[in-house]
Order: C-alpha cells, then structure tokens, then sequence
C-alpha cells in the first residue's frame, strides 16, 4: 500500500513538472520603462519658418483696465516692421485677443463699432470681432494671409483698436506669430531616433546668439514624420537645432554656407532636475478665521479676523511659492469678483494682496490646496510679514469662517554657499532625493533631486545641518547614512553612498529562502505521514529545502515565475519520494516481508 501511495505522489509530482514547462503560458518579458510610441502624424511636407514672433502682451485703446495687461494702454494702433529675405509659402498669421467686442460677419454694416482690425502693409487681411468669444477667453486668432501681400525686404504688420462715438475699444493680445513656408534656401534635414530606433520628435530651430532671449532665436518649430525624418529651408547662418521628446532631448549646432546639411539625432533619456527649492517659512498648525463658533473647524473657537506671521529673510529668493490648504472658504469664481463681492478671503505678503482663497475652492471636496506663484519683488531681505484676512459681508457684520493650515512659503535661494556631491547605489549613480534638515531636528531647510549622474547642488546659508538622501528607485528605496555637515563662509562638497544589500536580501528571502521552506515543510509533512521517523522527517525538511532553493535560483533565469512549481515538483520527487519507498523498503526488509 505504502509503495502505490508513493508512486501517486510520484505522478502528482511529475504532473506538476508537466503542467508547469508544457501546459503553462510563456512568460512574456516587459520592456524597459520608458518606451517611446510613434504618434500617428500626417507626413511633414516642409516646415513652417517664423517670420514674426511677438510674445509680448499688448493693450491697445483709451482707458486703464484692471483685468488686461498691461492695465495702461499702450495706444490706439500697434506697429511692427519685419524684415523678409524669401517670399514664402502659405503664410498664417496667429495671435491670442482677450476682451474683444465680439461681432459675426453678417452684422457688419457701415455703422457697426469697435471693430479691431489687423493690416499688412497697408492691407486689411482680418477683423478680430471674428474670433472674440466671451464664454472662453483668450481666444485664438488664425488668419490665412495671401502670400502676395508680403514682398522681400521691409513689411509692416499694423493692429488697430475699433471707434465708437464715444472712444476706443480696449482689448489685449499676445503670442502674435507669423509664419510660412520659406520658397528659397538651403535644405537643412536628417532623421530622429531613440536608442537607434526612429522615433517622432519636435524640432526647433534657433539662431544661435545667446544674448537674445530664447522666443526672439526661435526659427521654427515643428514635428518630424513617424520614420523620425524631418526637413526645412534655411538661408545661410549658423543655427542652434533641439530634437527632443518626453524625457530626451539634444540640441546641436550647425552652419549653413550655401550648400544643404545633413543633421542625426539619436536621443537617450535624460533628466534635469529642478533647481533645489528652500523652505522659507512654515506653519503646520490649524487656524481657524472668523467671528464664529464652527464645530467642523479646528479649532472650533476662532483666533480673530486676522492671522500675521513675520519671518526672516537672509538672501534673495527666485521662483517663491505659497501653498496652503483650506477648509470651508465660500466659493467663488474670477468673473464674479466686483466692488460688492462679500467674504473674499486674502492674502498678503509686506502689505501686498497675492491671492484670493476663494478662487480655489474646489466644493466637491472637504479641503483644497492654494497656491501661487509670487512676485519676488515684495520680498525683502530681513523681517516680512504674511497676513490672511476673513472677508466680511457688505456692512461688516458678519465674517466668513474657514480654517488653514500646511502654510508654506518656498523659493529658489538666490545667494548662499553651494552644498554640492554625488549620490551612489553600491557605487554606481543613483537617482535619489537628497534632503536638508536642521541639525538635530526634523525641520527640512531644502531638498532636491539628483541628475543623470547622481549629482545634486543646491544653496545653504551658513549653519549646521543634517543630510540624507533616499534612493528613488520606486519598489526598495535604501537610505544613505545621515551626515552632519557645517557651511561657515564657503561651498561644501559631500558625497553619500547607500546599498542595495538588503534589498537583495529581501528579494533573496521572498522568492528563495520562503518558498524553499514551504516545500521542505510539506515534504517533512508526507516524510513523517508515511514513515512516523524524526529523523527522516528532519532530513526531508532541510534536504527539500536546499533541493528546492538550489533548482529554483537555477531554472528562475530559464522560465520566470513558473520556477516556484517546478523547483517543489523536482525537490519531492529527488527528495520525499526516495526517503518514503526507502523507509517502506527497510521496514519490510526488518520485519521480514516481500521485498
């Protein structure tokens, strides 16, 4: 009986073998995380060249008005002279209108007012009233210009704002463009590909003097084919040209002397961080503004109409940003802010309003986040103050009341000494965070991430401060030792490595050392159901372990996940059945029976 029982366990076992390598679906690999998709584009015939790019914002008319920008006027008529060396194909001229009168083209009549209108060289090519739609603001203005206007060599591009009897029509525009396909020039072209593979890619084209800024060096911009291929005519110079698509970029410099280039990119992902930004100021603790006792609000009891911190600055700071979340503001939108409109809840920075709380009310949920990007000009070095205000209704009576709290004030340290260093994984760069705290405390000063290289820089005023990086490696995440450091009147260089020791051991023990002990438990479970011996028990135990581990960490290279059922199926079969029909055997042989 012992021995059939033995060999059912046996043709269990192979069953699985056979279940697990022929039966089982193969295991398909995943590819790398980042895998570009070619993005399904019409065929780029020839690209479109900037003639004109103003990204400046205008305000034509007669009177100040709060909500364009500029608030004042800069005239009635905007002028611009540009300059042409190739007459051009299909010109298009684009811009954004905000504030327009808006008009449809069959209301138009000899009496119709404020009609804004666009001239080149003296001809009326397009109304703005056209594009005007109130409901969405800005709105785009594309018009198709007869490429017989223009004429090479000096043309004028005129924009005027429309009359009535009383004044003028105020109205703002901006990101105006006129661009075309150039007739005559070299032929600059090449091909895009991402890890040799083609790929579509954006291209720009500047001219390359650094001392301009970036949108008045722009030539052109435009998308490849699928195959990554791409084309434009060019006259003579030397030009900066940007292949780039999400998490790879790479710019090159070529020159064009009377013959066509030939220009590859081959892109490789690549990140840059963000300068490190500091913490200026926080508060983390709950406040609740008003005049009432809310059983929602923490704390229940108001504090005041006012909430005024002073904090400390020690240096210039680009890019500020204040964030806060709030609890039970009243909602309400940008439009129906007037001279009536009650409870508006504000901020201020040194006296100055750089925010309405009401405007980012989102009433669906409990709490909503503000923020704002500052000015850095109310910004001062030494003592400034923050102060939010309840907003009240039209006579004073009554305040609204909300709760805040997670104040937080960050920017990008303008001057200070450089902590700089490079952040290793078992010595190998490492994408990781790198953080800055006060010494002794849990207070974070800074943080940033590091590059491609592992490298991180970021600024510190003088003091001593305690920092960390962790790995961001999305599934283990190791952390360095934390170094004290001292900045006092100079740049600080400190490296910090970390290891992935005891990820592989954690990896070791969940797909090894587990398993392998779950089988050598069943296998000592059958060794001692069928031979009632310790000993043997504790020998299935410890050799079906090791059978187990040693098969597994052999055939997971082979076949993947499906190594777990097969390494068990191998270890019962070389390790409990021998063990069982040998202990039957011997029993026999001892008792005196058949062999």
């Amino acid at each position: 009986m012992g021995n059939k029982i033995a060999y059912i366990l046996l043709g269990l076992a192979v069953l699985s073998i056979f279940q697990t390598v022929v039966i089982a679906q193969p295991v398909v690999e995943q590819g790398p995380l980042l895998t570009p998709q070619l993005i399904e584009i019409s065929p780029q015939a020839s690209a479109t060249e900037y003639i004109i790019a103003d990204h400046s914002h205008h305000h034509l008319g007669d009177d100040f008005k709060e909500n364009l920008i500029p608030k004042e006027p800069e005239g009635v008529v905007y002028t611009k002279t540009f300059f042409m060396d190739s007459e051009f194909e299909s010109p298009e001229l684009i811009l954004m209108i905000k504030s327009v009168v808006p008009v449809a083209p069959h209301e138009i009549n000899d009496s119709t007012e404020y009609l804004d209108k666009v001239y080149i060289n003296d001809v009326e090519v397009g109304i703005l009233n056209f594009y005007a739609t109130p409901e969405h603001e800005p709105a785009d203005v594309y018009i198709s210009v007869d490429p017989g206007l223009l004429r090479i060599g000096n043309n004028t591009i005129k924009i005027t704002s429309g009359i009535n009897k009383e004044g003028y029509n105020d109205f703002e525009f901006f990101g105006l463009i006129l661009k075309g396909i150039r007739k005559t020039g070299w032929m600059l072209s090449g091909r895009v590909t991402y890890n040799h593979k083609p790929v579509f890619a954006w291209i720009d084209v500047y001219h390359n003097e650094t001392e301009n800024k970036e949108w008045a060096r722009l030539v052109s911009s435009f998308g490849s084919n699928e195959d990554g291929t791409y084309s434009i005519k060019l006259p003579n110079g030397v030009y900066d040209i940007t292949a780039s698509m999400v998490g790879a970029s790479d710019t090159k410099t070529t020159a064009i002397n009377n013959s066509n280039v030939s220009l590859d990119f081959n892109l490789e992902y690549t990140y840059t961080p963000p300068p490190a930004k500091e913490i200026i100021f926080r508060d983390d603790s709950h406040h609740h503004l008003g005049d009432d006792f809310k059983e929602d609000l923490i704390p229940k009891e108001p504090e005041g109409l006012v909430y005024t911190k002073t904090f400390f600055l020690d240096s210039e700071f680009n890019s500020p940003k204040l964030s806060l979340m709030i609890k039970s503001v009243v909602p309400v939108a940008l439009y129906e802010i007037n001279d009536s409109t009650e409870y508006l809840d504000k901020i201020y920075i040194n006296d100055v309003e750089v925010g309405i709380l009401n405007l980012h009310v989102i009433p669906e949920l409990e709490t909503s986040e503000f923020w704002t990007l500052l000015d850095p000009n109310p910004l001062r070095i030494g003592d400034n103050t923050i102060k939010i205000t309840s907003g009240s209704n039209r006579d004073g009576s009554n305040y609204d009341d909300f709760e805040f709290f997670n104040l937080e004030l960050k920017g990008i340290r303008k001057t200070g000494w450089v902590l700089s260093g490079r952040v290793e994984i078992d010595n190998e760069p490492a994408n990781a965070y790198v953080c800055v705290y006060r010494h002794g405390t849990d207070e974070l000063v800074s943080s940033c991430l590091t590059d491609n290289n592992g490298s991180y820089s970021l600024k510190l005023p003088n003091g001593v401060y305690d920092v960390k990086a962790t790995s961001n490696t999305g599934f283990f995440n190791p952390q360095s030792a934390t170094k004290t450091l001292v900045i006092n009147n100079s740049n600080v260089t400190l490296d910090l490595k970390t290891s992935m020791f005891g990820f592989f051991l954690f990896i070791f023990f969940i797909f090894f050392i587990l398993p392998s002990s779950i089988t050598g438990l069943i296998i000592a479970i059958v060794v001692y159901a069928f031979t009632k011996n310790r000993k043997l028990t504790v020998i299935g135990f410890v050799s079906g372990m090791v059978t187990a581990c040693v098969s597994n960490m052999w055939l997971i290279d082979v076949i993947g996940e499906r190594s777990l059922p097969l390494s068990a199926g191998i270890a019962f079969i070389i390790v409990a059945v021998p063990i069982i029909l040998l202990s039957k055997r011997k029993s026999k042989v001892e008792g005196g029976g058949e062999l």
